[in-house]
């Protein structure tokens, strides 16, 4: 491990190239391209061209894009990104609702306009090895079941979109955890809330990864950090930042860097087993190759 400071971060560049499209659809592509070009200049300047190609792909217009169809265009970016990888652990029915639920369906807005103090609150109070994970902890939906809608806004999908950039970013230098199973040992896409439930009933020291909600290329640890009795079970939180270069996590004392996230891992003493009761030891090999699917 070694002590870093607040450099650049960089990611992993995974296959994400496009086959070139057929003559009839590069009219309609390149007025796509034009119309989206003239909505991001309003969306803080992104014009990422990947970007605007997906949602060109997916049929989105300069303001709302059908989801059905946006769905399918995630799924071959994952698939077109992680050939290898997608194949041992596709998309699931689950993993493509938290996307649409959680990050698309306007849950990102409701966020920052509902959450912002109480993630502030959580962040002081909340005791931890490392950075705390921002948000309210609810699945998009201000804790009220609602109606699944069919459209997507392009508001939405731009801050979405870096951050689904990052979570390919992540899972291409993680290949070989991300495809292994019984037990899982990235949950990847889950809610910080359904991470918290499935925790209440472990014993201390349990631990569970996820993507950050709220932080592109950032993973999030969630643990049974001790008991408070009759007031329940108390889940510590910590933020890892995914560099090309490694994981770092940030201590009272400075940000350190790790080579393989098994070391960080091993490294915070009050993580103990993975959920829901394997022992770090044998979920993460530090002698492995992460990004090498066994």
């Amino acid at each position: 491990m070694q002590k870093v400071n607040g450099d650049t971060m960089s990611f992993s560049q995974g296959a994400k190239t496009s086959s070139p499209l057929p003559p009839k659809e590069k009219t309609k592509t390149k007025n796509s391209f034009i119309m989206l070009k003239k909505s991001l200049e309003h969306l803080n300047g992104n014009e990422d061209p990947s970007l605007a190609e997906m949602w060109s792909k997916a049929g989105g217009n300069d303001q709302v894009c059908a989801w059905a169809q946006l769905r399918q265009e995630l799924v071959i970016s994952y698939q077109k990104a992680l050939p290898q990888a997608s194949h041992r652990r596709p998309l699931s029915e689950i993993d493509l609702r938290y996307i649409f639920q959680n990050k698309l369906n306007g849950g990102i807005r409701r966020r920052d306009s509902s959450g912002a103090s109480k993630a502030n609150e959580q962040e002081n109070n909340t005791t931890m090895d490392g950075e705390c994970e921002e948000g309210d902890g609810r699945d998009g939906h201000n804790g009220r079941n609602t109606v699944q809608q069919d459209t997507v806004q392009l508001a939405d999908f731009v801050p979405f979109y870096i951050w689904w950039k990052g979570v390919l970013s992540i899972i291409y230098d993680l290949q070989g955890l991300w495809c292994d199973q019984n037990p899982v040992r990235i949950e990847g896409f889950q809610s910080r809330r359904e991470t918290e439930l499935k925790l209440t009933a472990s014993d201390i020291g349990t631990f569970i990864i996820r993507f950050s909600e709220s932080k592109p290329s950032y993973l999030a640890i969630a643990w049974v950090n001790h008991s408070d009795g009759e007031n329940g079970k108390r889940i510590g939180h910590c933020l890892v930042e995914c560099r090309q270069s490694g994981f770092v996590v940030a201590f009272p004392t400075g940000a350190v860097m790790y080579l393989k996230l098994a070391e960080l891992l091993h490294n915070l003493k009050k993580l103990v087993h993975l959920y829901p009761r394997l022992h770090k030891d044998e979920a993460f090999n530090v002698n492995r190759n992460e990004d090498q699917i066994q």
